[in-house]
Formats: structure tokens, sequence, C-alpha cells
């Protein structure tokens, strides 16, 4: 098969471009998540100004999030957030991939040579045009200056808990739900999962006296990962654009709907 754009990851930047591009396009993502930089991250990001001039795409997921009540006043319930984006690619037209593996990428005359591994057994894609959205390249080269672990918070009471935490290595955002908010706890940069989760359960054990009726409810499955270099390159018809460096998954989403020329990328 041949396409004039291949996406690499299925984040919200990916999704606003190939949402915006459906008859051209495949989306090739190694999970079965959509948008997992922000919600499996559980990234809840505690802004989400700018949303009044939004382009169409992002502007209608935006309307749905506010009707569905996944969105008030700057608090968000990020499980809502997926299968709203599963109905907008089903809605469209766009062509997909899902846990499936790239191979190798080679550059074929004008062209790039995609070789994919799924359940499906191999298979090889043409593109003229790459774009990959993932945190730190999908070959994983691009060095992180910052790496989070998150988790989901719940408290049996439905009060409002308007109380506001952060500490040298750690904040709370509040959910959109009473009974919700989300700890983001920042962990060295060379961490893995072992040791991200001891140090979230460590703090957890001797949590601040505002959580001690709050219960741990859910660690995030993906570390929340941000690159040094958070505005990308361009090289060759290739584009590396890491969707997590923008404020909140809308903003993400907008920028991969406006893009049009990958040259717009790098200043």
């Amino acid at each position: 098969m041949h396409y004039k754009t291949a996406i690499i990851g299925g984040t919200f930047l990916g999704l606003g471009y190939g949402l915006s591009h459906t008859e051209d396009s495949v989306l090739i993502e190694s999970s079965g998540s959509l948008g997992w930089e922000f919600i499996d991250a559980m990234n809840a990001r505690s802004s989400w100004s700018a949303m009044e001039s939004l382009p169409k795409l992002s502007s209608d997921y935006f309307t749905q999030m506010k009707e569905r009540n996944i969105l008030t006043n700057d608090k968000v319930h990020l499980p809502a957030m997926a299968p709203l984006l599963f109905q907008f690619l089903k809605d469209s037209k766009l062509k997909y991939h899902f846990l499936t593996h790239i191979v190798s990428v080679n550059k074929v005359e004008n062209n790039f040579e995609i070789k994919l591994y799924n359940q499906n057994g191999f298979s090889t894609i043409y593109a003229e045009q790459i774009l990959d959205t993932t945190n730190l390249g999908y070959r994983q080269t691009e060095k992180k200056s910052n790496q989070y672990i998150s988790a989901t918070l719940h408290s049996g009471s439905n009060t409002d808990h308007n109380f506001s935490l952060s500490g040298s290595d750690f904040k709370i955002i509040k959910g959109n739900l009473l009974s919700e908010a989300f700890l983001q706890i920042e962990i060295d940069v060379s961490a893995a999962w072992d040791v991200a989760r001891k140090k979230i359960h460590d703090f957890w054990i001797d949590r601040p006296a505002a959580l001690k009726e709050w219960e741990l409810a859910s660690v995030a499955t993906r570390l929340d990962v941000l690159p040094v270099n958070s505005k990308g390159w361009s090289k060759d018809n290739f584009t590396w654009l890491p969707g997590v460096s923008f404020e909140n998954p809308l903003l993400a989403m907008s920028k991969g709907e406006m893009m049009e020329f990958f040259a717009e990328v790098v200043a």
C-alpha cells in the first residue's frame, strides 16, 4: 500500500493530522491505545487555556468533552477522553494499524519503505512522508528532559475538595469528579518502572495529612516523558514532533490538524 503520510503514534497530535487527512494517510500505533501520552500517562495538565480559536476537528472534540461533562472549569476526567477518541476514529475514513511494531524504515527513491509486524505477520507499506509524534521518537533515540509517574486518587466523600498541594517533586491536580484527583511525581530520567512504582508507593505511605482520607485508586500504565527537544525536527520528509510537548491534548490535536507542510515544524 502507498500513502502520502505515515503517522507514527496514536497521539492527540497524530490523530489531529490523520483525521484531517483521511484519504491519503495511515496511522501506525504500537499499542491498543489512543491519546496515551496524556490519558494512559494520567497527564491531566492543569491548564486548558486558549480553547477559543480551535480549528474544526479540535473544536468538535472540545464541544463533545463539555457536553459529556468530561471537562468542566479546567478540570478533566481523563478516562472518558479515550472512548471519544475511538468514536472519532471510527466515524472517519482514516486507515490504521494497532498493536503494530515498526521493524524498519528505509528511503527507497522518493518514498519511505516501512516494514511492519503485527498479528498478521510481516507487511510493507510505502509513504512519501512520515510524521512521528511519539515522545522520544519511534526508535527512542531522543533525550529526556523530565519524567513523571502519575496516579488517580479517589475520595470516598462526594465533598468538593478544593485543596491545592504541591512539593519539590510532586503536585496534585483536581479531577472533574468530586472524588477524583491526579497525583504527579517527578522521577529521575534514568528511572525504570520498578524505581518509579516504588517512589509513588513510598510517597503514598508518608503522604500529606490532606490526603489521608484518599485512596490510591490506580497507577498510570505509562510514564509521562518529556523530551529535551520539545519543538521536534524535520529532515528529508521525515518529521518528529512530540505531541506530549503541548500544554494540553486539544492544543496538540489542533497543531496536528493545522499542519500542512512539515517544514512548519522547525523554526
